[in-house]
């Protein structure tokens, strides 16, 4: 008797139904890792743009609080002594510091004070009270005797990743009428 040597080998449909499961399991894989990368563009430009307005927010803040608001600049425009609102975008601190809006950038002296890959989509200045304080006239006015403070309110967001944004606001007080 002749002994024959079978060998086993895979059938057609065997290599199909293994190759079918090794690309959903690499799909899976692959889309897994997508999200991830993803995830992490966007928690990096979250952190990268909050670490921006913070520093913009911080030195606002520094140049307001060398100043004390120039109730007077409302009526003479351009001369800026101290804290003014030149417009609810564009504040004047001093007579050589102008924070304002250009092309979606927040900018400090026509100086950006954030990368380009922010845009500045809503930035508020707001000085309470609006009328001074000091004057005579005033004084009566319980809603006018207030410590004067310059809220400062902005949103920004990344340019390419529009999920990716941050609203910060702070109220900075003065002591000082002019």
């Amino acid at each position: 008797m002749i002994k024959l040597n079978k060998q086993r080998a895979f059938t057609l449909i065997e290599i199909l139904v293994g190759i079918v499961i090794s690309g959903m399991v690499l799909s899976s894989v692959l889309a897994a890792s997508w999200q991830m990368i993803k995830m992490r563009q966007i928690t990096d430009a979250s952190r990268q743009l909050q670490k921006e307005m913070h520093f913009s927010l911080i030195r606002i803040a520094d140049k307001i609080r060398s100043y004390s608001i120039d109730y007077n600049a409302y009526e003479v425009t351009g001369e800026c002594n101290g804290v003014s609102i030149l417009s609810s975008q564009k504040l004047c601190v001093g007579d050589d510091n102008v924070f304002e809006i250009i092309d979606d950038k927040l900018t400090m002296n026509n100086a950006p004070l954030m990368s380009d890959i922010f845009k500045v989509t809503n930035f508020v200045f707001k000085v309470t009270p609006t009328k001074d304080p000091s004057l005579h006239e005033n004084k009566a006015d319980q809603e006018v005797q207030l410590q004067p403070k310059v809220t400062v309110y902005f949103r920004a967001e990344a340019k390419n990743l529009p999920q990716v944004h941050q609203v910060l606001q702070t109220t900075i007080s003065s002591r000082v009428y002019r």
